[in-house]
């Protein structure tokens, strides 16, 4: 039965409801166009879903090759674009009788890049932007940024050792985590063994179009005597967070526009820090090793920043236990099995719902490894609410997942073999380019993005 605000809608002139469409997620505008044959009519017009898909690509969640020109597409082959987001690309099935898993080529890319002399060592890692194009690149701990339709250098960053990066992107403007450590002192002895190294992370503005960019934070983070002491840096509007790898169990989380810190610590190995739109998600081990995830509102935390420290300032920061701070909710696995190592959490914004978020987590869990998926939302008004949405997945406890992809594609590297993609089970395999450094799946597009060693080659797939 249609609501009643739904048949009011459907009174209202076509223009006010193409406005009132312009408001809404795909989710919503389906459900409009189900009520009645003009709503529908209405719902799946081309100007619709054109207004749609750019509101994807002004989220970052469409790669902008994927559809170069929105007017000429028909309302069939926009959907049929949101389709390939939530499940990857077509040609990504399972194997046929015969065993053979199909992955099938429909666009490469190959950027020549010069190499750099540098502290860091020679191999690469790259990553590609939401856009499709751009790719940040370390190389040899220079960080770049390269036009992927041109093969051309907007942007190159000299830092120092220890380097990670992350970056959030919109359509003329990325803005890009820089992790970085320098100021070494002390002996050629100590400088091999990683010792007296000066922990800083910077973050810098980089408009995309004019190749400049503009210091936004830098920050003395924590010393340790460690040549890679930060990991899995991440952004999300003012706030950053990173890993600092001090066996402390201990991430450092960020307000680059407030220029304050705080620095958030566990008992639990598991700990984790992800971030969403006004929240950050910290996922540990409750007493009984059962697997949680915290959904924690920005708003509760005014009373743990600190002002940043400059790079001339002390080391030793002060740090708050994660169990003190107030959780708006708690998510508790507890078909989860006693974990044997670090946990690692992916959340990933819905293509059609706007405050819903698909979560991977995986893990070793012996005697294999395993990958769990959850759907949050959180309402604008009412309750976050968690499900489970699908069984485990089990792999070999050879395999080293290196990211899941928002349709639930693994990417795998086993020690001795190739890089591969994984799809829905561990038998269900596509290997690639040997001899590559790195390699990044994109989140929603499934671009593969090798670092080799002289040149990223992105692969788009059917």
């Amino acid at each position: 039965m249609s609501s009643p605000t739904t048949l009011f809608l459907a009174d209202l002139a076509p223009d006010i409801i193409f406005s009132v469409f312009a408001l809404c997620d795909i989710c919503s505008v389906v459900a409009a166009g189900q009520t009645c044959r003009s709503m529908h009519d209405l719902a799946f017009d081309r100007s619709v879903w054109r207004n749609l898909l750019r509101n994807l690509q002004r989220r970052s969640i469409l790669d902008c090759t994927l559809a170069v020109n929105l007017e000429t597409l028909s309302t069939d082959q926009m959907i049929s674009i949101v389709r390939q987001l939530i499940t990857g690309p077509q040609i990504w099935s399972p194997p046929g009788p015969d065993g053979a898993a199909v992955a099938e080529v429909s666009r490469k890319i190959t950027l020549h890049l010069p190499t750099r002399t540098g502290p860091q060592r020679s191999q690469k890692k790259a990553k590609l932007l939401p856009s499709g194009l751009y790719v940040l690149v370390d190389n040899s701990g220079t960080v770049e940024c390269w036009n992927v339709a041109n093969n051309k250098l907007v942007w190159r960053h000299i830092s120092a050792e220890g380097l990670e990066f992350a970056a959030e992107e919109d359509i003329e403007l990325a803005i890009v985590v820089i992790i970085l450590v320098f100021s070494r002192t002390g002996s050629d002895d100590n400088r091999r063994k990683g010792a007296n190294f000066r922990s800083c992370v910077e973050i810098v503005s980089l408009d995309l179009q004019t190749g400049n960019h503009t210091c936004l934070l830098t920050v003395r983070a924590v010393d340790y005597n460690l040549n890679k002491p930060f990991a899995a840096p991440v952004i999300c509007g003012t706030l950053a967070a990173v890993c600092i790898n001090s066996g402390a169990n201990a991430w450092m989380i960020i307000n680059w526009k407030a220029q304050s810190y705080f620095i958030v610590q566990s008992p639990s190995p598991t700990l984790r820090v992800a971030l969403v739109p006004r929240h950050i998600i910290l996922m540990d081990h409750s007493v009984d090793r059962k697997t949680q995830v915290h959904l924690i509102s920005n708003d509760t935390l005014r009373a743990y920043w600190a002002p940043t420290i400059d790079v001339a300032g002390p080391g030793k920061l002060s740090s708050v236990l994660a169990e003190a701070i107030p959780k708006l909710s708690t998510f508790q696995e507890t078909s989860h099995q006693h974990s044997t190592g670090r946990l690692h959490i992916y959340i990933y914004p819905s293509p059609l719902r706007e405050g819903e978020y698909r979560v991977w987590i995986h893990g070793r869990f012996l005697p294999q490894t395993c990958l769990y998926s959850y759907r949050l939302s959180i309402p604008s008004n009412g309750e976050p609410q968690w499900h489970a949405r699908t069984p485990f997945r089990a792999m070999s406890i050879s395999s080293i997942i290196h990211s899941v992809s928002y349709s639930g594609h693994v990417l795998r590297y086993r020690t001795g073999e190739r890089w591969s993609l994984l799809f829905s089970s561990d038998k269900s395999v596509v290997n690639f380019l040997d001899g590559a450094d790195s390699v990044m799946l994109g989140t929603y597009s499934g671009t593969l993005t090798h670092s080799m060693p002289s040149s990223i080659v992105i692969q788009y797939f059917k």
